[in-house]
Parts: structure tokens; C-alpha cells; sequence
């Protein structure tokens, strides 16, 4: 004997509207891959859009500072010493930007001579001892490189002794320049 297995059909529902239930399934599914492809467009559209957006956004940045770094930095002299200083206590947040790009990746230690010319590094260190001239009165322009150089670990003590480290290797350099050209000069 077989059995044979069929389909429970419900004798309340007629035949032709499971095969509408069918239909309405495969056609929602056809509706939803539909929907699945528009929507993939839309994804591929928006990150290309975001794309240009951050290109567009990183170039005008870049002129924006470019032209602030071609009129403050590197600080020539004294006198612009202190109207940079006095700007940098007007407007503090504008010039974070412009001292990021300054300082990053490397940081205060390689990038003083970015912020400071080499004559004004040599008529001063960040004490005001042996007779030159304190860099830590500038308070606005010592904040600054301080917020940007801030990372964790990094306090207050630790921007000291880079700041210091740096007046040190740029005068280093500085007087091997002097004393390689007097040597030149010489022969």
C-alpha cells in the first residue's frame, strides 16, 4: 500500500488563490530585488559624493592655510612675534588648523624652525636665561602649539622639555652651519 502525501488544501480556500498567493510572493520578491539594486545605486552614489565632498573640503582647507602660513609662518622678527601673538589671542580656534599643519606628523621638536625663523630662534630659549630672551612669555602662541602637540600621556612638562629640545637642535644646527662655512671660507 502507498500512501500518497498531498497538500492540505483548506476547503474554505479555492484553488486559484494559492496560486495568487504565489504570484503575490514571487512578484514582492521581484519588488524587493527591485528596491535592493535602487537602493545599491543610491549607496554608490553617496559615497562618491562624499568623496568629492572631502576632496573639495581638504583642498580649501589646504589654500585657506596655505595662505595663513605664508603670512605668519615661519615669524620672522620680533615685531611679528608679538602681532602674531596678540592675533593668536583674538581668533584662538582659526589658528588651530594652521598650527596643525605646522606641526603634524613630527611634532614641535622637528617643526619649531616652521613656527620660528632660525634669527629669532637664536636671540632666544624657552627660559629667558644667559642672556636671551623667554619664549614662555608668549603665552597665546606656547597655549597653541601645546593644544595641537596634546596627545595622551603628553602634559604640560612633556611640551617644556620639547620645546627646550627644540631651541637646542636648531641652534646646534645653526652653529654647525656657522662654523662648516668659516671652514669653507678659509681654504
Amino acid at each position: 500500500m502507498s500512501i500518497i502525501k498531498k497538500q492540505f488544501v483548506s476547503p474554505l480556500a479555492p484553488q486559484n488563490a494559492i496560486l495568487q498567493t504565489d504570484e503575490n510572493k514571487k512578484s514582492e520578491l521581484a519588488r524587493i530585488e527591485d528596491i535592493e539594486k535602487n537602493i545599491k545605486i543610491l549607496n554608490d552614489k553617496f559615497d562618491t559624493c562624499i568623496n568629492v565632498l572631502t576632496k573639495i573640503e581638504i583642498k580649501l582647507d589646504t589654500l585657506l592655510t596655505q595662505d595663513a602660513k605664508k603670512i605668519y609662518f615661519p615669524i620672522q622678527n620680533e615685531a611679528d612675534l608679538h602681532k602674531v601673538e596678540k592675533k593668536i589671542g583674538e581668533d584662538f580656534a582659526s589658528f588651530i588648523p594652521i598650527m596643525e599643519r605646522i606641526l603634524f606628523p613630527s611634532g614641535v621638536v622637528k617643526n619649531l624652525c616652521r613656527v620660528l625663523s632660525e634669527e629669532l630662534i637664536m636671540n632666544y630659549n624657552f627660559e629667558g636665561i644667559k642672556g636671551k630672551m623667554a619664549f614662555k612669555s608668549f603665552e597665546n602662541i606656547n597655549k597653541l602649539m601645546y593644544e595641537v602637540s596634546k596627545r595622551e600621556g603628553y602634559d604640560e612638562k612633556e611640551y617644556k622639555k620639547d620645546v627646550k629640545k627644540a631651541f637646542h637642535l636648531i641652534k646646534l644646527r645653526q652653529f654647525k652651519k656657522t662654523h662648516l662655512a668659516k671652514k669653507r671660507s678659509e681654504k
